[in-house]
């Protein structure tokens, strides 16, 4: 229906509930943060929309099959304060065509009535919630409430009747196999090549069912995919060798690749072939190489583990700044689906079952505990999702036997995880990929729970002739028809999860492991934790939600409990808690102590740090770290006798906690240079004693995390000769070996511990700064100059000089080009003072 916009209008700017206003309060966005002195735009008063980071443009997003493209007020990822939507872009031949125009505000939308209200919500939401109640009728009107040129009227566009979502949807869902019907239409005329990974030839496969038109012709070009995907020779025969493959961005492509391959042959049983290499070949080749690339832990990041100069493999990772776990469980995922393809290869299958044993040995730590983190890392505490990570350790343990209890963990949080589906590093579409896959993983009603609060996501994301738009607000370069820099189509992710009702593919339902569907009192509690507003419950309510399975829930829960401090009764009560074995909210109330921060709390953590329940004993410990100094002080006997207790060879992976959390966290509560001990010794003066203070240096610096090592440097400066003495094997040790974990950081405890020998002239700091210097990274050459410098005239008369001398006039950074020179002149000055070194040992 096209309205003539010469009449029938209001010939003022519209009086709205929205005008340009400036927001006082904070506003908590989806990513965490709180912005404050918020100016939202009036479109209709000539006020231009503000600009995303690096973009000349407004950054718009497609708004579902209307044929339309619009900018929303948005903050980040956040377009909760949005009431306006700016038309950017009108497709030719699209519904909108002829009827809206470029430059039009749209103030508001329904599917239902014809003279719709403005927004009073989310613009964003509201307008997919419109284009739902429309597709539901017939006709479908979508009426639109449009500004233009300072005159307001009412439209409608005219959208394709689809019906509405079934309350099991995409379960048997009418609606989900028409947007399947008319994407698959629209691949074949639209999507001519095969992606980056060969992620498009995966709907493809999700999809083959006889009711949709054009089947043959699809699974010929996706036999003609898969074909371009095997590798040529000389690649097969590097990918089978006892190398490690060193290419950017290997990782990706290898695990990626290997799940398309494994998922096209289990679905199809065809082996095809290029240049003698047959499918099966190339995925054992794959396979090999990833099971290969795995660091001992278990991990890889963008690429696979570093190679010993010996040839072995299984070590630290120790490339660029470390492990990415989005890599890692891609590995693990496809390390599962070659095993079922029963490669002919016994030596392969041998690798794979022990690279998929190394992998969930490092994933599994994890549930129960958080969120997977970005690398080697603590558990995430913050939100669900981790950018699909929660829904790939969900979809690669539910293919292990009996880590089903794993499983379903992850896929509760993935349920949970609705709400988040917006942002993530380096862009969403993994998120949009792997979330939906690890809900579906507990059953057909913990997926519709998930599906219910994405829908509107999804129907913005459907284009009016039947494809997707990867829409994304927190990653400019990502956003638009594709996920930008990456060459990855949003069908992919979007039809997966429409198709989940076939069950054609393993990932998308084909095989499930019964024992990993979630109760009804699991989604429950799942969509809960998705939608908590602690504001909302009771105290009784908050006590109850201590025992949620989200880490999320449990804390929000416990902060709000303690913003009642002085409530005694309230204190106790959840004290007692803490002591009650049995009690289901028992590990969330320890936590609760810490954010209440009393001596009493203080001394009942104490105990729980000897507890046999091994979260519980770990939230003791992670609860002292939200407690006051002064009241952390009374205890740090305890803490110090705990972290010695904890050491352990650093090069041995313990497979019940990989990265040795409890004395990570005891050392950033201990050393962090705001922590206990970062700015001066009082405490241990006080309460214990510098023998007991050397053991917890002792093991903190056997951590496996370079950087959480560090920590141990803000320590250094309170330190004196004897301390430094007593510890001298210790500070060697840390300076001669690299920590097998978290490569970015790992270097700082090395330098800053070579740095320190130095600034104190010990005699053995300078031939061990020297063989850092040869082997350390950049930055730390760097800081080993500047320390030299520091030294003066001194170093000339230690035996080592000709060494030092030789590295500065051999240095030839053009970034820094200038350090070795005011480095030798300090050296060379003869104002400076000479200090004479003194041994260590």
């Amino acid at each position: 229906m096209n309205t003539d916009f010469s009449s029938g209008l209001i010939n003022r700017p519209s009086i709205r509930k929205v005008t340009s206003v400036v927001v006082f309060a904070c506003f908590a966005l989806a990513s965490g943060t709180a912005v404050a002195n918020t100016k939202i735009p009036d479109l209709t008063k000539g006020e231009k929309p503000g600009l995303s980071k690096k973009m000349k443009v407004p950054l718009s997003g497609n708004l579902g099959p209307t044929g339309l493209i619009g900018w929303v007020f948005h903050q980040g990822v956040d377009t909760g304060l949005s009431r306006q939507i700016l038309i950017t872009e009108v497709a030719n031949g699209s519904p909108s065509f002829g009827v809206i125009k470029e430059g039009d505000v749209i103030l508001g939308a329904s599917g239902k009535s014809k003279a719709p209200v403005d927004f009073s919500s989310d613009a964003r939401k509201s307008f997919a919630h419109a284009i739902a109640e429309a597709e539901a009728q017939n006709p479908a009107l979508l009426h639109l409430k449009v500004w233009r040129g300072g005159k307001t009227a009412n439209t409608s566009i005219t959208l394709q009747t689809m019906g509405a979502y079934g309350p099991n949807a995409p379960y048997d869902c009418p609606k989900s196999r028409k947007v399947m019907e008319r994407a698959l239409a629209y691949l074949e005329k639209n999507e001519l090549k095969c992606d980056r990974f060969g992620l498009n030839i995966l709907p493809l496969l999700a999809c083959d069912d006889p009711g949709f038109p054009g089947r043959e012709a699809r699974m010929n070009k996706a036999r003609e995919w898969i074909i371009s995907l095997i590798p040529r020779k000389d690649q097969y025969e590097g990918m089978i060798s006892d190398r490690i493959e060193t290419f950017s961005k290997i990782a990706w492509n290898r695990t990626y690749t290997l799940i398309v391959m494994a998922e096209y042959y289990l679905a199809t049983k065809d082996n095809p072939s290029k240049d003698g290499i047959t499918l099966l070949m190339a995925i054992d080749a794959h396979a090999q190489t990833i099971a290969r690339g795995q660091s001992m832990f278990g991990t890889m990041g963008h690429q696979f583990a570093i190679q010993g100069a010996d040839g072995s493999v299984h070590g630290p990772y120790a490339v660029g700044y470390g492990p990415v776990n989005a890599t890692g469980l891609a590995a693990f995922i496809g390390l599962t689906l070659a095993r079922d393809c029963q490669l002919p290869s016994a030596g392969t299958n041998a690798q794979i079952e022990q690279g998929i044993k190394r992998a969930s040995n490092f994933f599994s730590y994890y549930a129960h505990r958080g969120t997977i983190p970005y690398g080697e890392h603590a558990p995430w505490e913050k939100s669900h999702c981790a950018n699909g990570k929660s829904g790939m350790a969900a979809a690669a343990f539910a293919r292990i036997p009996g880590m089903e209890d794993e499983a379903k963990y992850f896929a509760q949080v993935a349920v949970a995880s609705g709400t988040e589906r917006l942002g993530g590093h380096g862009g969403s579409f993994f998120n949009y990929l792997w979330t939906p896959i690890g809900a579906n993983v507990g059953g057909e009603l913990a997926c519709a729970t998930h599906f219910k609060q994405i829908t509107w996501h999804l129907d913005l994301s459907r284009t009016w002739d039947g494809g997707f738009y990867h829409n994304d607000y927190g990653n400019p370069g990502y956003h638009g028809p594709t996920f930008g820099k990456a060459n990855l189509f949003m069908s992919s992710p979007a039809l997966l999860t429409y198709a989940f009702g076939l069950k054609k593919l393993h990932i998308t339902g084909k095989d499930w492991n019964a024992k990993t569907r979630l109760s009804q009192k699991e989604i429950e509690d799942a969509f809960l934790a998705g939608n908590y507003n602690p504001a909302e419950r009771s105290k009784d309510q908050l006590i109850g939600d201590l025992a949620s399975f989200s880490v999320v829930v449990r804390n929000s829960a416990a902060k709000a409990l303690a913003t009642h401090k002085e409530d005694a009764a309230l204190r106790a009560k959840l004290q007692e808690i803490a002591r009650n074995k049995s009690h289901p909210s028992r590990r969330g109330a320890v936590g609760a102590l810490g954010w209440f921060g009393h001596e009493d709390c203080a001394a009942i953590l104490a105990q729980l740090i000897q507890d046999q329940d091994t979260y519980v004993r770990e939230e003791a410990i992670n609860a002292f770290n939200k407690m006051p100094l002064a009241v952390q002080e009374t205890q740090v006997d305890v803490l110090l006798k705990m972290a010695a207790e904890l050491k352990r060879p650093p090069m041995e992976v313990h497979h019940q906690d990989p990265m040795n959390s409890s004395l990570v966290s005891l050392t950033q509560i201990l050393f962090d240079k705001k922590g206990l001990l970062g700015t001066n010794l009082n405490a241990v003066k006080k309460h214990s004693s510098m023998e007991q203070l050397y053991a917890a240096i002792r093991a903190a610096a056997t951590l496996p995390s370079g950087g959480v090592r560090g920590n141990i440097n803000n320590v250094y400066p309170h330190l004196s000769a004897q301390d430094i003495r007593a510890l001298s094997d210790t500070l060697m040790q840390l300076i001669e070996v690299e920590a097998p974990a978290d490569a970015m950081f790992a270097e700082g405890i090395r330098s800053g511990t070579a740095k320190m020998l130095l600034a104190n002239h010990f005699d053995e700091g300078v031939e061990a700064s020297l063989n850092l210097f040869e082997k350390g990274g950049r930055w730390t050459r760097v800081e080993l100059i500047r320390a030299w410098g520091q030294l003066g005239p001194s170093l000339k008369a230690h035996a080592s000089w000709p060494r030092v001398e030789a590295a500065l006039n051999g240095y030839n950074d053009s970034d820094y080009k200038n350090e070795a020179a005011k480095a030798l002149a300090a050296i060379n000055s003869p104002k400076a003072k000479k200090e004479r070194f003194i041994p260590l040992r």
